[in-house]
């Protein structure tokens, strides 16, 4: 079967301009998290992310660690937010490279504060903590929430930054 051809024009002040509009629908008091994931959608991650950090994003979402970290080498300082967890191994980088992790499960809270402790990292690692709503997909199921919330107190390393 053929493909169609097709393209797709990016304009970065466009890009930054829909930022403008979003922050004055939802107000000051309201904070931005724009998703990079996928390359930003094909759009090339690195430049769409800097635009967005230019034009003051409150925060950027990524699928994985590794999409985090390509940012970061590509030298977005914005805060970086992995929307969908980590995987046993990554800790490390997210710490090193300041990525703020999703927690989908109670295991991470173990694993990412004994890597934040091991590296010495200065002041606290914010995490945002993914629960299942229902869907049975992906985050923590409500029957663990407790038990997450114990697990992130006995965590002096770690912060609840958002849910």
């Amino acid at each position: 079967m053929a493909q169609r051809p097709c393209w797709a024009e990016i304009s970065l002040a466009q890009l930054k301009e829909n930022l403008a509009v979003i922050r004055r629908h939802v107000g000051p008091e309201r904070k931005v998290l724009a998703v990079v994931k996928a390359d930003a959608y094909g759009h090339g991650a690195v430049p769409v992310a800097r635009a967005l950090e230019d034009a003051q994003v409150d925060a950027l979402g990524v699928a994985c660690v590794s999409e985090g970290v390509e940012l970061r080498q590509g030298g977005v300082r914005a805060p970086i937010v992995v929307l969908t967890g980590f995987f046993p191994g990554e800790e490390k980088d997210l710490v090193e490279h300041d990525i703020t992790p999703g927690i989908t499960e109670v295991g991470q809270v173990e694993r990412l504060a004994k890597a934040a402790r091991a590296m010495k990292r200065p002041g606290r690692v914010p995490v945002h903590v993914k629960i299942d709503t229902g869907m049975g997909r992906l985050g923590v199921p409500c029957s663990e929430i407790p038990r997450l919330l114990d697990a992130l107190a006995a965590s002096p390393e770690l912060e609840l930054e958002g849910l």
